[in-house]
């Protein structure tokens, strides 16, 4: 089955506009932009976005997997800013190839050993300009790897569809962890993506309407991947939404 990720890149009030599909999500995607490695910077980088992580967290309903997604820039002496998302309830911290200098590509190996140490999943990402061939010795480190189908740093933009082509090869390559997608997502080309072989799609302005999240439109998309417990099923998705309840 593949998983939908809904990501809250560009929401202003993240709680209100979650709302609608949070008794149907399965996973929440939170991009995390220090301004530096990327142009964009997401809240007050270095005071907030750890305590954003936190408050979804807390108003999340149980079960729902917080997906923390670094686009900043890192080295060996990191530990502490990623401490800092893994203490704020993130199940899984995925890492960017291109965050480290090519002087500091040896500290990969070891920062996605401390983010399993933690307890949570670890991730590397790559660009959809970099050879996915880069990845190749860190993968036995990496719970998740995030194919980037648009450059990092802007929602909105079109998919560059030839990245795609790096499912197949890390699988060929023996890859057996979480393969994730994630940009320029819509309704017309998420078959595309799911027949490329990804685990998870992650989904931001191709999810919303008015620039907020829309329980119709994530419907269509679950359509697609083949959700087996959908919302509109009726009965599915009302034992769902009641059991969830209960333990908020």
């Amino acid at each position: 089955m593949v998983d939908i990720a809904a990501s809250v890149l560009g929401l202003d009030n993240i709680e209100a506009a979650l709302d609608p599909l949070l008794d149907y999500l399965d996973i929440i995607h939170l991009d995390v932009m220090d301004g530096r490695y990327v142009k964009k910077k997401t809240l007050d980088y270095d005071d907030q976005s750890a305590y954003t992580v936190e408050r979804i967290a807390e108003f999340v309903p149980p079960g729902v997997y917080l997906d923390t997604h670094l686009m900043i820039d890192l080295n060996s002496e990191s530990r502490s800013k990623i401490k800092k998302f893994i203490d704020a309830g993130s199940c899984g911290v995925t890492i960017h190839y291109e965050s480290f200098s090519d002087n500091n590509k040896s500290d990969i190996s070891a920062l996605l050993e401390y983010i399993r140490s933690a307890g949570v999943d670890a991730g590397i990402a790559v660009e959809p300009d970099t050879p996915v061939e880069l990845l190749l010795p860190y993968l036995d480190l990496a719970d998740r790897v995030l194919v980037m189908t648009v450059k990092s740093g802007e929602g909105g933009q079109g998919m560059i569809e030839s990245a795609l082509e790096k499912i197949p090869y890390l699988r060929s390559k023996g890859y057996d962890g979480i393969i994730q997608v994630d940009g320029g997502v819509n309704l017309n080309n998420i078959e595309k993506v799911k027949r490329a072989g990804a685990d998870e799609i992650v989904i931001g302005s191709g999810l919303r309407k008015n620039n907020m999240p829309s329980l119709k439109i994530f419907n269509k998309f679950k359509d697609i991947v083949g959700y087996d417990d959908m919302p509109s099923l009726g009965i599915a998705g009302m034992l769902q939404k009641y059991f969830r309840n209960i333990y908020k």
